[in-house]
């Protein structure tokens, strides 16, 4: 991001406006917040007079309004419009008025073409501070409203044959489903449950026969190895004892 001209820096100091309040579109321009306007116009004493409406027509969302400002002996005046051609809102005569208002205010504060509000275009919006955060609107359409400000509810609703109760045979299949994904897990613990089981079994039926044999299967068993070294002459005799035990 390019550093802000000194215009741009002086309206931020004078008015106190921080940092997250403006920022850069296109390379060049810099946009405020219509908030961070409102704010600076209530400060310095801004006075607006009766607009006056152009042409309104919301059937097809078109507005225009003339807007007339006031500051100390200054007057200044502008348009706010608002089409399909230029605007997505769905309150198009507020969207006049808002544009119609926030270039008077830019006037009067003589920053008028060194900064724009951010309703003048709607690619002007803030860019996300954060893009790995999900927001609403990037998993939800947005909401629709009507001619009179109603949420427009674009779900058809079900029609009664289209939701039956289901029986128990086809209940099972959806039940059955999700659980597959954990039974290789499950079959694992399983075998590895009986192998000890099996394990414990043959230890406890070679332990009076061969105590020097299942020593080592209990230490096996338990996953740890003895503290005494045994002699190679031991392992090597405990190993025949198993290899003749497993042949025969």
């Amino acid at each position: 991001m390019a550093k802000p001209s000194k215009a741009v820096l002086e309206f931020m100091e004078k008015y106190r406006v921080d940092s997250d309040e403006i920022w850069e579109v296109h390379g060049s321009t810099w946009v405020v917040k219509h908030k961070a306007l409102e704010r600076v116009a209530a400060e310095v004493g801004i006075t607006y007079d009766r607009p006056s409406v152009i042409t309104c027509d919301l059937a097809n969302k078109i507005a225009c309004i003339c807007v007339f400002g006031k500051l100390g002996d200054r007057t200044e005046w502008s348009f706010g419009e608002a089409s399909p051609a230029n605007n997505k809102n769905a309150y198009a005569m507020a969207m006049a008025e808002k544009r119609a208002k926030d270039r008077v205010i830019l006037k009067l504060l003589t920053t008028h073409g060194a900064l724009y509000s951010e309703s003048e275009a709607d690619d002007f919006v803030q860019p996300r501070q954060n893009p790995h955060v999900t927001r609403p609107a990037d998993i939800l359409p947005a909401t629709q409203y009507d001619e009179h400000g109603e949420v427009i509810d674009n779900i058809p609703a079900p029609s009664p044959d289209s939701v039956k109760k289901l029986t128990v045979k086809d209940q099972r299949p959806i039940f059955v489903l999700p659980q597959l994904s954990t039974f290789p897990r499950y079959l694992f613990r399983m075998l590895l449950r009986l192998w000890k089981i099996l394990l414990e079994s043959f230890l406890k039926t070679s332990r009076a026969r061969d105590p020097l044999l299942a020593r080592s299967g209990s230490l096996a068993l338990k996953g740890i190895r003895p503290v005494k070294k045994m002699p190679v002459r031991n392992v090597r005799m405990a190993t025949s004892r198993f290899q003749m035990r497993s042949v025969m």
